[in-house]
């Protein structure tokens, strides 16, 4: 669990640096870091991201929170308007890059933080 989440904070590091037209190979090496170091320095927060998200997924469990295909179809226009591309094409370019179970987990904790918010 924590190694997937090491991994998807180093896909988020990835995504950000590539909207600013780096990559994280180069940018490690400005720091003068292997992704073995990155990973070490970073191994605390994935342990305590690892532990949040297990709780929020008991409760999505608990509650029965999940995330229907509408959900998942709304979002993804949403992406396309802001995209100015088709619907259908942010869906393939989502499953294609394995990003459509991240976006689909993302969207479930959100309607756990909502459940959370509203009956707290």
């Amino acid at each position: 669990m924590v190694e997937n989440e090491l991994e998807s904070m180093y896909h988020n590091l990835q995504h950000s640096l590539s909207m600013q037209g780096m990559n994280a190979e180069d940018y490690l090496e400005q720091l003068n870091m292997t992704r073995e170091e990155w990973e070490e320095q970073n191994q605390e927060a994935a342990e305590s991201r690892a532990r949040g998200n297990l709780v929020l997924e008991t409760i999505a469990k608990k509650e029965g929170i999940e995330v229907s295909d509408q959900e998942i179809d709304n979002r993804i226009e949403k992406m396309a308007e802001g995209n100015e591309r088709k619907p259908e094409d942010i869906k393939k370019i989502l499953q294609l890059q394995g990003q459509l179970d991240e976006l689909v987990y993302s969207m479930k904790m959100e309607k756990v933080l909502d459940f959370l918010e509203e009956n707290n």
